[in-house]
Parts: C-alpha cells; sequence; structure tokens
C-alpha cells in the first residue's frame, strides 16, 4: 500500500467509526482519543488530516456531496431548479438519511447547512441573479429539513411536484 492508499485507508477508518460511534453516544460526548483508539489510528494521523469531530464530518458531506455531483451530472444550479434535479437530489439526500439523522439528533445538522451554502455560494458569483439562488437555495435546504425532521413522508418525485409545477 502507498502512502497515498495509507492516509485513504486512516481517513476512512476515521470517519466510519465517529459514524458508528454517533449511533452510540451523542456527538459531544465523543473524544478524540477514544475515536482514534476505536478505529486504530494514531492521533498524529488524526491531526495530519482533522482540526476537529465536526471536520471529519463536514469532508464526508462535502465528498458525498462531489460524488452525487459527478454522478448526476448536475453540476449547475439552474434557476428554477428542474423538476430532475431537485428529484435527483432528494433521493441522494434520502440515501443519507440515517447520516443526516445523526446530525440532526446531534443538533448539527448547520453542518449540512454549511455544504449547501458553500456549493451555492461557487454558483452565485457567477449568476446574473444571485438573490434568486440565495432564496431557491435556503427554501430548498428548510424544504428538505421539513422532510426529513416528518420523517421523509412524501417521494422525492411528490415533492418535486410540489415545488416544481
Amino acid at each position: 500500500m502507498n502512502n497515498e492508499e495509507k492516509n485513504s485507508y486512516v481517513k476512512t477508518r476515521i470517519t466510519d467509526t465517529l459514524i458508528e460511534l454517533m449511533h452510540h453516544k451523542p456527538f459531544n460526548d465523543i473524544s478524540i482519543s477514544e475515536l482514534t483508539n476505536l478505529a486504530g489510528v494514531g492521533r498524529v494521523s488524526f491531526y495530519r488530516n482533522y482540526d476537529s469531530l465536526e471536520d471529519i464530518l463536514s469532508k464526508y458531506i462535502s465528498l458525498e456531496t462531489d460524488k452525487w455531483i459527478n454522478q448526476s451530472g448536475f453540476i449547475h444550479i439552474s434557476i428554477p431548479a428542474s423538476k430532475e434535479y431537485v428529484i435527483s437530489l432528494l433521493k441522494h439526500l434520502y440515501d443519507y438519511r440515517d447520516f443526516i439523522d445523526l446530525l440532526l439528533k446531534n443538533d448539527i445538522i448547520y453542518l449540512l447547512e454549511k455544504e449547501f451554502d458553500e456549493r451555492i455560494n461557487e454558483h452565485l458569483k457567477e449568476s446574473e441573479n444571485p438573490w434568486m439562488i440565495a432564496y431557491t437555495t435556503g427554501g430548498f435546504y428548510k424544504l428538505f429539513l421539513y422532510w426529513a425532521k416528518t420523517e421523509y413522508q412524501l417521494k422525492p418525485e411528490e415533492i418535486a411536484a410540489f415545488i416544481t409545477e
């Protein structure tokens, strides 16, 4: 295993172990020592890759967002958002509902909001109407939160129909 593969393995172990720990105890009760011991990695490896426990989750969210963008082909946001875009994004978020529910349970859902904001801000600079993008994104994020808090009762297609038709 080369250095890049080793580092990827370490990051995966740290991330997976943190998420697993969050299933059993509150996020704020997890220590870096406990995490690194359970992950079987050294503290130096942790600090080489992350600044904090929140940083692990932020990087995980960003990585999964990148995967969705690459798989879906939705590189740019259209305003108003197309039905296909809304369905694709909601299906992606639904696939990660267990993780998102952990963020909600631990009052750290703002990490997902931060990702929304960072991704959208990339497009605001290029837009002729940044106000509409900000408005649409905020509304979509709140819509998603409502969906999560109501235990994903509707299908992505039903929600997309509400907001795109």
